[in-house]
């Protein structure tokens, strides 16, 4: 899984940083959550490769969610797991 270091306070990158200290946690790449909707943000599952309707909502969110890796659609869209952004 390729994944990118992003600051757990405001979800900006090391470099965007001036106003706190970085607190880093590992996101994959094709993830485009917000990392403050998982209950545990240092260990965000890697996007599968289909989308299957029905996995939980998010802190109370409408949006529909995988069953299997509970990212959204446009984190399987971005996936290199999926062919061409197939759902």
């Amino acid at each position: 899984m390729k994944a990118t270091a992003i600051c757990s306070v405001c979800g900006d990158s090391e470099d965007n940083l001036d106003h706190h200290q970085f607190a880093p946690v590992m996101v994959p790449d094709s993830c485009v959550c917000d990392v403050n909707d998982w209950g545990d943000k240092f260990n965000v599952p890697d996007v599968c490769a289909s989308f299957l309707p029905g996995g939980p909502a998010h802190l109370g969110e409408d949006q529909e969610r995988c069953e299997t890796c509970e990212h959204d659609k446009a984190c399987h869209v971005q996936s290199p797991r999926t062919e061409g952004g197939k759902l």
